[in-house]
């Protein structure tokens, strides 16, 4: 799912941004995800020590969810809107 929603993530930020910005807010935004990403697989493990590795891989099914509702209400809707 995480590879599916990478084309999904290039075309909603494509579209809040012009021309001029666009390829290097779009590889800033990756580039921290990518950068914080690289941190989960201590956190799981650290998580997985003190509790249990079910407990710690939910985490990771509560984190999709949760992005889905930050990004619905924080991304400006840009139907209709004309684009640079």
């Amino acid at each position: 799912m995480v590879n599916g929603m990478m084309g999904g993530y290039g075309a909603v930020i494509a579209e809040n941004y012009p021309s001029e910005a666009r390829s290097t807010a779009e590889n800033i935004i990756f580039g921290t995800g990518r950068g914080l990403s690289g941190f989960g697989p201590a956190i799981i493990g650290y998580l997985a020590i003190g509790g249990s590795l079910i407990g710690a891989m939910s985490l990771v099914f509560v984190i999709y969810p949760i992005a889905l509702i930050f990004m619905w209400f924080t991304v400006p809707e840009t139907k209709g809107i004309e684009i640079d």
